[in-house]
């Protein structure tokens, strides 16, 4: 029986933020999203560097994600080193998100209203990609 990964990319539309220009060095302005009452917020790592072939930095206990702000929106090589920790990765560019994530295993159940994330799916917004293949009875 082959097993495969699944990995599933949600995408959610946010007002602009605003980005460097396009002539600029790439970046990644990393951090973890934390439960701070019924609301995840942003808690900043500059450690944080999927990119870099350095070990990543060490989650805090109470991380349900890790986000990157990018200049482009894009997949990098290191970002399924998150999911190997157990975390989905929300990327963030001119006002889009992505959401890396695991199904089933390490899901992001957590929706953005405004600046906020709160708990629960809200797929009325986003669309999924399946990357993989999906497990064996799954379709």
């Amino acid at each position: 029986m082959r097993m495969g990964v699944l990995l599933c990319a949600a995408f959610f539309v946010s007002p602009a933020v605003a980005q460097p220009s396009a002539g600029s060095a790439p970046f990644d302005n990393c951090g973890w999203l934390v439960l701070r009452g019924d609301t995840l917020v942003d808690l900043p790592d500059a450690k944080l560097k999927p990119r870099n072939p350095e070990p990543l930095a060490t989650p805090p206990a109470d991380a349900k994600a890790a986000y990157c702000a990018r200049e482009k929106f894009t997949m990098e090589e290191g970002d399924t080193r998150l999911i190997q920790m157990r975390l989905p990765l929300v990327v963030r560019a001119r006002g889009t998100e992505g959401i890396l994530e695991l199904m089933p295993e390490v899901p992001f159940n957590y929706h953005k209203v405004g600046d906020r994330y709160l708990p629960g799916r809200d797929t009325s917004n986003q669309e999924t990609i399946t990357v993989g293949e999906p497990k064996a009875g799954s379709k």
